[in-house]
Parts: structure tokens; C-alpha cells; sequence
């Protein structure tokens, strides 16, 4: 049972390959699947490239520290700030500094941020009042005391890759460069078929008045030779038809 099976299926498909259309991949056809190979090794350089050509920073502003004395002569205090209140003056205190911590992050890559960098902390100081520029260390340092204190998270300074952010980038941009490869052929074989459709019609109307299918010689008087004797073409040409 399981033999006739098998052979009745053997019989079908051999009857399905005879009687089926066989496909004509024309150049066109070919380049398209070079395109999508191309696109698929040109996708990863074009997604690596554009670390370099897309960088955006991000600057985020994480605390302001005032550094004050409360009179002459007495410690260095320091004390974390609303940063509406920005170089506003305070009753009975001596302003030195404003101490600024900024959290500066680097994204690279498109359409979608691939790495990501994180750098060290930036502390701008701004002098007030008071203030020396021979101090500015010893202001830092006691701004950094607070902050330290705000319990604030701040990632370690280093790049992290997005590994998901690359795979749908290559998927993309390999969507975008067979889409542009498609804009390219398409005219082309669109104008190809064209020209190929009118070029059969034109002989087989030359064939319907017994003419020569190749340079339109009125061979009636040749036809039984089925040779033109204009340009030596056969007269008997089954044309080429594109279903």
C-alpha cells in the first residue's frame, strides 16, 4: 500500500513538471537577487559607519551646590540648591561658588542609538562674591562632599553596545537598500518588457502578412522556401510571448 503510495505520488509529480509553466528569470530578475545579497553585506558597514556620522549629546543636569561661609573666617560649608535659585543672593552668608554636576551621555548610530557612552562627571564652578580662583579646588571638593550625600545614581564612564538597537538597524537599512535597489531595476525592466512586447508584436504581424518577421520583406513569393531572400532570416518564427 505504502509502495503504490509512493509511486502514485512519483506519477503526479512527474505529470505536474511536464505540464508546468517553466519561468523565465531574465537579467532583471538576477539582479534583484544580487541586490538583496549586496544589501545584506552593505547593511552592517552602512549601520557601523553611522556610529561616526550620527553622534547626539545628552547633557543632564543632576544637582547645584552653593558654597558659602556663614562669616569671615569661619569653614567652608556647602549646601545642595534649587536650581531656580540660581545665583540669587542669601541673607547673612558669603557666597564663594555655584557647583554645577552634569551627567554627559553620547548616542551613536541610526536609525536607532547603537552605543552608548557615558562620561565622568562634569563640575562646572562659577565664582561669586567672595569667591577666589586659587580655591576652586577646595570648592569642588566640598560640593562633591554633597553630592556624594544626594544618593544620585550615576553610571560608571564607559560605552555600552545595543546589540538590539544593531539588529534593527541592519534590518532597515537592508530594507532601505533593496527598496532603492528596486526604484533602479524597476524602470529599467519595466521599459524592458515594453520594448520586448512591441518588438513581438511587430513580427508576428509581419509573419500574419507573410512578410519577414526579421526586416518586414514582402516574401510571399518565398514563402515555401521559408528563407528571405532580403537579410536570410528564417519566414516560419514563432514569436516570443510574455504571459
Amino acid at each position: 500500500m505504502i509502495v503504490r503510495s509512493i509511486r502514485w505520488m512519483q506519477r503526479k509529480l512527474r505529470e505536474i513538471d511536464r505540464s508546468s509553466r517553466r519561468v523565465e528569470r531574465t537579467i532583471f530578475d538576477r539582479a534583484q537577487g544580487v541586490a538583496f545579497v549586496l544589501a545584506l553585506v552593505i547593511a552592517p558597514l552602512a549601520t557601523l559607519r553611522m556610529e561616526t556620522v550620527r553622534v547626539r549629546d545628552d547633557r543632564e543636569a543632576l544637582l547645584l551646590v552653593r558654597v558659602f561661609r556663614e562669616d569671615d573666617g569661619a569653614p567652608v560649608r556647602a549646601q545642595a540648591v534649587d536650581f531656580a535659585e540660581r545665583g540669587m543672593p542669601w541673607a547673612s552668608l558669603i557666597p564663594l561658588a555655584e557647583v554645577e554636576f552634569i551627567r554627559r551621555t553620547t548616542w551613536c548610530g541610526w536609525p536607532f542609538a547603537t552605543s552608548e557612552t557615558d562620561w565622568p562627571l562634569e563640575e562646572p564652578t562659577r565664582l561669586l562674591g567672595a569667591g577666589r580662583e586659587r580655591d576652586i579646588d577646595a570648592y569642588r571638593s566640598v560640593a562633591r562632599g554633597v553630592f556624594e550625600k544626594s544618593r544620585i545614581t550615576v553610571d560608571a564612564a564607559g560605552t555600552r553596545t545595543h546589540v538590539v538597537s544593531w539588529i534593527f538597524s541592519i534590518g532597515i537599512w537592508w530594507i532601505l537598500l533593496v527598496f532603492a535597489s528596486f526604484l533602479i531595476i524597476a524602470p529599467l525592466q519595466l521599459a524592458w518588457r515594453i520594448a520586448r512586447r512591441t518588438r513581438t508584436h511587430v513580427r508576428q504581424s509581419r509573419i500574419d502578412r507573410c512578410h519577414c518577421p526579421n526586416c518586414g520583406y514582402n516574401a510571399r513569393e518565398s514563402i515555401l522556401r521559408g528563407i528571405c531572400p532580403e537579410c536570410g532570416s528564417e519566414l516560419y518564427e514563432r514569436p516570443d510571448y510574455d504571459g
